[in-house]
């Protein structure tokens, strides 16, 4: 406890946010996929990327690791392991000198599936379907397996298989995202189980003829307001869409500001003063903006008394822990789960800082039965001062 606030040289790399792992029929080889993670603002960038393969088998209490780093540019790695071998793959981020927790994924035994193992590949349905010899017109598609797969994509026509049973590297990733279809695309995909049987599938793509309607009105959803600060959210089903932009405005009517864009579906506004605002939401595709949404319900922005921040949230079973820090030292805090009003998972005080830092520090931790049984997806801490700090997202371990 205690000592300076955590600054933006203190936050630890980003941790990958997916990851996936192929491996050949000879089980020789793992093919490692990722999406990239991308830093916070003002904090350190990722310079790379760290792939390793550690045996699920021990000798004498130590496991064999194999495994390779990446620069910052790469999201795909194949590394060679021990064909009778079992593994847990871990992928993690760079960043200057420190790296982020893993993202794991156990990869099954090299050992071959014997007549009641699953030998059965996974069936594919493209949304719309595919038709041979025949451009379909669709302005996105979607790929859906009939049981747990990872599935790669190209848009290029080449490929999505290479070396007869791996993807190639110019395959993608499939995260469940529609794939835009902006020019005729011929579309190749190939799907792996987790017993390691593949299928693969193509079809031809074409934009619609037509053109694409500008976006209906986004649909708001419950919006937040504290001090000097304001959050606004919505939704949308429309796959067309590239940004949304925000007008907010003032008790009396008037505009606060131009309209503020976005590619995500909520936007924090800060440094207000003190005001009941209301604000709309409209949409932009590639024919352009769509209408504004209904005004928001009002949302009152108070003046700042207290500021709170998380710099670290841990949980494991028995086990929760965050830290943070504050601008009052006297302030109790509430820690809830996925919003600012949501389920309390515990109290606690603040503590005032060691000099010269000012303010206060926090270090509270929940064991055993005072955890949460499962890990939180996000939190938010609330002070009994009316500071606010969240989403923050719950690592494990």
């Amino acid at each position: 406890m205690g000592g300076c606030p955590a600054g933006p040289a203190d936050v630890g790399a980003p941790a990958p946010g997916t990851a996936s792992v192929v491996r050949s029929s000879d089980k020789t080889k793992l093919q490692v996929r990722w999406t990239a993670a991308t830093a916070a603002p003002g904090t350190t960038p990722v310079s790379g990327y760290e792939v390793a393969a550690v045996s699920e088998t021990s000798d004498a209490g130590q496991r064999s690791l194999v495994g390779k780093r990446t620069d910052a540019g790469i999201d795909a790695a194949t590394i060679t392991v021990d064909p009778s071998q079992a593994y847990t793959v871990e992928v993690r981020s760079i960043a200057g000198a420190r790296m982020s927790e893993p993202f794991t994924v156990k990869v099954p035994s090299g050992a071959p599936a014997g007549p009641s193992g699953d030998l059965l590949a996974p069936k594919i349905t493209a949304d719309p379907p595919a038709t041979p010899g025949v451009a379909v017109e669709a302005r996105a598609v979607t790929l859906k397996p009939d049981e747990a797969a990872d599935i790669y994509y190209t848009v290029d026509g080449s490929p999505a298989l290479a070396n007869g049973d791996l993807p190639s590297q110019s395959a993608k990733l499939y995260t469940n995202d529609p794939i835009v279809i902006s020019e005729p695309t011929q579309l190749r995909w190939a799907a792996f189980d987790r017993a390691g049987n593949f299928v693969v599938g193509s079809g031809l793509y074409t934009p619609p003829t037509a053109a694409i309607p500008v976006p209906d009105a986004p649909t708001l959803a419950t919006s937040t307001a504290g001090q000097a600060t304001l959050t606004a959210r919505w939704s949308t089903t429309d796959t067309t869409v590239k940004e949304f932009g925000v007008q907010l405005f003032s008790s009396d009517g008037g505009k606060v500001g131009g309209l503020r864009t976005t590619t995500e579906r909520s936007l924090t506004i800060s440094d207000l003063a003190p005001d009941t605002y209301t604000f709309t939401v409209q949409a932009r595709n590639s024919t352009g903006w769509g209408a504004e949404s209904v005004p928001s319900d009002p949302l009152k922005v108070t003046p700042v008394t207290d500021r709170v921040t998380i710099g670290t949230a841990r949980w494991k079973t028995g086990d929760f822990r965050v830290t943070g820090t504050g601008s009052a030292a006297t302030a109790t805090l509430t820690i809830r789960e996925n919003s600012e009003t949501g389920t309390v998972l515990g109290t606690g005080r603040m503590t005032a800082a060691t000099a010269p830092a000012t303010g206060g520090v926090y270090d509270l931790r929940f064991r055993d039965g005072a955890a949460p049984r499962t890990r939180p997806a996000t939190i938010y801490v609330v002070s009994s001062l009316g500071g606010i700090a969240g989403p923050f997202t719950v690592s494990a371990g």
